[in-house]
């Protein structure tokens, strides 16, 4: 690993991989050798039956490299990544970083979100989160609760020695339910610590960012709205993004964008995406984010036309 950054805390990172394909794709090996730095102790964690060869590609961005069945996802993952090093040894670093690879990047340095979020009086944060909604959890379309999304998870040691941190992740189990996973793991972990006291924080807040506009719309900015996370130098993009976003961006123009506002090399993206997807897929997932986008804009229009004094006068108050 190369040579930690100076002056700055001691930081372990627990990083979860999936793939399909039983593969570590190149953006994974650029992800790590740029972000490796930063940490004291990276954990690698592959849910997949990757090869020696492939494990090669990581090598020197690794300090263990934990390979186990796809059980329970990556909070189950991250579960045996924490037991792999102990509470004892996790205890005596400032701060443990949760991230998955569902995310390209960094089309940005790292370095400088740390920079901003270690500052912070807030005792755990994300890159971004999902807002409460009134309906839309899986399996039930009910309430969802806002939350850090999973894909990137930052703890400072106070939370890291609660018990009730503890008690989560003792709890996690390898259900094979994804569904289950959303509605106990991802959806939940932010209001469990913030009802134990503790606060949280985000490197990108679109409630700030769009102050007076928090809807079920943003709820998922981290995919749906790339350009807004390019445009503030958030330095993960989703893999979705490229996929389903609400920016009406095609594959090719979002390439075109990141192509120019970051030095990020594209070709790493189109790999990923070529070898994961195929055809027929892309263009299911696209035509369902069509039909959404057209039932959001349709239920404005009608909004507008039933109820146009409601509609002038918050346009007046904005």
């Amino acid at each position: 690993m190369k040579a930690k950054e100076q002056n700055s805390k001691k930081r372990v990172l627990i990083y979860v991989h999936f793939n399909k394909n039983n593969k570590i794709a190149d953006y994974i090996e650029y992800q790590l050798r740029h972000i490796n730095q930063l940490f004291d102790e990276i954990i690698f964690v592959s849910n997949s039956n990757v090869s020696i060869n492939d494990k090669k590609k990581l090598n020197g961005f690794y300090n263990n490299f934990i390979q186990r069945n796809n059980e329970g996802f990556d909070f189950a993952g991250w579960r045996d990544g924490l037991k792999s090093v102990g509470w004892k040894t996790i205890e005596k670093f400032d701060s443990l970083t949760l991230m998955n690879d569902t995310c390209f990047g960094p089309i940005y340095p790292m370095e400088e979100v740390y920079k901003k979020m270690e500052k912070s009086k807030a005792d755990f944060w994300g890159m971004t989160d999902h807002c409460s909604t009134t309906h839309g959890m899986p399996g039930t379309n009910g309430p969802v609760p806002e939350h850090i999304q999973s894909y990137f998870m930052v703890f400072k040691r106070n939370v890291i020695k609660s018990k009730t941190f503890k008690k989560f992740w003792e709890e996690v189990t390898n259900s094979n339910d994804v569904t289950f996973v959303i509605q106990n793991y991802e959806t939940q972990l932010t209001k469990i610590l913030n009802n134990a006291g503790f606060e949280h924080s985000l490197f990108f807040n679109y409630g700030e960012y769009y102050v007076g506009k928090k809807n079920n719309l943003l709820g998922e900015v981290s995919f749906r709205y790339p350009k807004i996370l390019i445009n503030t130098k958030t330095p993960l993009i989703k893999v979705k993004s490229f996929l389903q976003n609400f920016d009406s961006l095609s594959f090719r123009n979002l390439i075109r964008y990141i192509n120019k506002k970051t030095n990020y090399p594209t070709k790493l993206i189109k790999e990923h995406i070529n070898n994961i997807y195929a055809s027929r897929e892309i263009l299911r997932i696209r035509l369902k984010t069509l039909v959404l986008l057209t039932l959001i804009h349709t239920k404005r229009l009608l909004f507008i036309l039933l109820k146009p004094a409601v509609w002038i006068k918050k346009r007046l108050l904005k």
